[in-house]
């Protein structure tokens, strides 16, 4: 299993734009600029993303002085629907399934540089709206109390090929551990004379399909 997620992560490597995730501030400039940073990018006029589920591509540039760039400091991105893993200078800063949660990253002494700081963020919305969406602060929150706006946020498409990545066991939203060892695995100490099967709702949309 292991070595198969690794192949699915090379064939994404080697077949996207790049590594998106480690982009440089000169290479996000080229990215497209986010209409409504507040709205789903279903909302968004223009960018043809009205009915698309999947995941999307959102980055943004800060610049620090050496005093700032010197301290720990917490990211601050609002509500993210469904599933987000953000990168700061392309190495990882954090991970969260939940379109409800609130992300917040905590980042160590030495995570941030001088100059120009990346953010990247990529997106996973698995049904109805997505992105990056609500009048939360989306803000870089110094040691010492001061907060950065994280403004100018720009967008990047998947290519439809790879338009879902592997999903770590653990994900709260379809994490296959998470399903066998929270919901199937209870019950093997049981002997059952019928069952009575709830469908849901997250496709309550799609009741024909």
């Amino acid at each position: 299993a292991d070595a198969e997620l690794l192949l699915d992560l090379d064939a994404q490597r080697s077949g996207g734009p790049g590594q998106p995730w480690a982009a440089t501030a000169e290479e996000v400039a080229s990215w497209t600029a986010v209409p409504t940073p507040v709205a789903a990018w279903e909302k968004w006029p223009g960018a043809g993303l009205g009915t698309y589920d999947g995941p999307l591509w959102y980055a943004t540039t800060v610049k620090l002085d050496e005093a700032q760039a010197a301290q720990a400091a917490t990211l601050d991105l609002g509500q993210v629907d469904d599933i987000d893993q953000t990168w700061l200078n392309g190495q990882p800063a954090g991970f969260t399934s939940g379109g409800w949660r609130e992300r917040h990253y905590a980042l160590a002494a030495g995570a941030l540089k001088a100059g120009d700081n990346v953010v990247v963020v990529n997106v996973i919305d698995l049904w109805s709206y997505g992105g990056m969406y609500g009048d939360k602060p989306r803000q870089l929150r110094l040691a010492d109390g001061t907060a950065i706006p994280l403004d100018g946020w720009r967008w990047l498409a998947v290519p439809q090929a790879q338009k879902y990545p592997p999903r770590a066991p653990w994900d709260g939203t379809g994490g296959v551990s998470i399903l066998k060892n929270g919901m199937i695995a209870p019950m093997g100490p049981f002997a059952f004379a019928g069952t009575i099967w709830y469908q849901g709702e997250s496709n309550v949309g799609r009741p024909y399909q």
